[in-house]
């Protein structure tokens, strides 16, 4: 994806969230290095290989206890006032920290990321007919618009 591309997506998701949206990135499982960087506001050190890790440990106890695993994200209500929230979908990752005193659950869930995975679809719209081929990232993305689960087998 392009970067101009990325910055308007992240831009609008700050003017959804505004300063209820700390921190966001983007990886790829395993990878542990950023896509994206939320410009002015930094990110936690460590925390892609953090949720990595907890990602991969919390699907598996899960699968280990007859449950399916992981679906599309999950939550992590953290001390003071804060939600990590972690999205996931074939071997794409992203999270984001969010200041619940600065925005609620419900604009975070009925507005922000609903227009996070609209924009993230247009874009797809846009690169596809720019180029021939799909990356994996963009089945990430119609996942994500659609609702549904894309497995790749893993």
């Amino acid at each position: 994806m392009e970067s101009v591309s990325l910055d308007k997506i992240i831009d609008s998701l700050v003017q959804d969230l505004g300063e209820g949206l700390v921190a966001t990135d983007v990886w790829i499982d395993g990878k542990l290095e950023s896509q994206i960087k939320l410009r002015g506001r930094k990110s936690p050190p460590g925390a892609i290989a953090l949720f990595d890790d907890v990602t991969k440990k919390v699907d598996k106890a899960l699968k280990g206890a007859d449950y399916p695993g992981l679906g599309h994200y999950y939550i992590i209500n953290l001390p003071g006032n804060h939600l990590a929230v972690v999205l996931l979908s074939g071997s794409f990752r992203q999270y984001l920290l969010i200041d619940l005193s600065k925005t609620t659950m419900g604009i975070l869930f009925s507005v922000a990321l609903p227009n996070l995975i609209g924009a993230l679809a247009k874009a797809k719209i846009k690169e596809t007919k720019q180029s021939r081929g799909t990356s994996g990232f963009w089945n990430l993305l119609s996942s994500w618009s659609m609702g549904g689960h894309i497995d790749n087998g893993e």
